[in-house]
């Protein structure tokens, strides 16, 4: 029956506000990038409020869940968010003493241990019972907004504050992640927030920056590419410009056979017709063509 393959579903935040464990647990991560929303040093309340005592449970309890209803409104959702937060710290400043200081210690090498996705506090399962040896253990580096960064308010509908909060953790995520990624940019010159800028503008004329032309000097892509492979690329440009430059001069020939233009034009070309037949534009062929031609 269609009841009998139905679930209920609720937000994230009631049972996993912060989805590292089902990475470890279900997925067996070892290493997990955990993106968090609010700010360094931002205040967790502990004391239920009006959604924890009466909204929440008044809809669990209207779907026939009024162990979740009860589980909200002894704060077991509150509990929940702190100790992901405070595993995710434990992760922050295991990594940092890693990177720090050189050690043999197995259990600072297998990273922390994870609590598991299993409701184990705030429950009237008697039965629940749990090893702590037993958890999994996966290193964990979560990305926080800087300490005093304003909080976006839940059910804001400004358009220049969410695009200000979209900034703000874009920047943190860049900040951190650009140097690991190894993207050519000094961060003392050009940091997050001014990317974050360029990416998620303000204003009514808002233009994606992806689709906004620019003009930037030229340069070859590549990567080890030393001194000789860069002048044998120039050589190659030159040669192929020269190509077009006498492809239209042909096109001007064959328009006015008998004009001074082309007869100008074909003294000009004359004695460098052989570094300049149509062929192949590769980086290869022209050089043959070149050491050909000299020989």
């Amino acid at each position: 029956r269609k009841e009998q393959n139905s679930h209920l579903c609720f937000d994230a935040f009631c049972y996993e506000p912060i989805p590292f464990r089902s990475a470890v647990e279900k997925a067996n991560a070892t290493h997990v990038l955990a993106l968090r929303s609010r700010p360094d040093g931002c205040v967790v309340e502990t004391k239920q409020h009006m959604y924890e005592k009466i909204v929440a449970p008044i809809y669990f309890r209207q779907n026939g869940m009024k162990q979740v209803a009860k589980w909200f409104a002894g704060g077991g959702s509150q509990y929940r968010y702190i100790e992901d937060v405070l595993t995710l710290e434990e992760g922050l400043a295991r990594g940092i003493g890693l990177s720090q200081n050189s050690t043999n210690n197995q259990d600072y090498l297998q990273g922390v241990k994870i609590p598991p996705t299993k409701i184990l506090y705030g429950s009237d399962d008697e039965h629940v019972a749990t090893k702590i040896e037993d958890w999994k253990r996966a290193h964990l580096l979560p990305i926080t907004l800087p300490f005093g960064t304003p909080e976006l308010p839940a059910l804001s509908q400004d358009k220049d504050e969410v695009i200000l909060a979209v900034r703000h953790g874009y920047a943190a995520a860049y900040d951190i992640l650009a140097p690991i990624a190894g993207l050519p940019f000094d961060s003392a010159t050009i940091t997050g927030e001014r990317v974050a800028e360029l990416l998620f503008p303000m204003g009514e004329d808002d233009v994606d920056v992806l689709n906004r032309r620019v003009k930037i000097k030229s340069s070859y892509i590549g990567e080890n590419e030393n001194e000789e492979e860069m002048k044998r690329r120039s050589f190659a440009a030159w040669i192929t410009g020269k190509r077009e430059a006498k492809r239209k001069v042909q096109e001007t020939m064959a328009s006015h056979p008998d004009g001074l233009l082309a007869r100008q034009a074909k003294r000009r070309y004359h004695e460098s017709d052989q570094y300049l037949r149509d062929g192949s534009n590769t980086l290869e062929y022209i050089e043959i063509e070149a050491l050909l031609a000299a020989l």
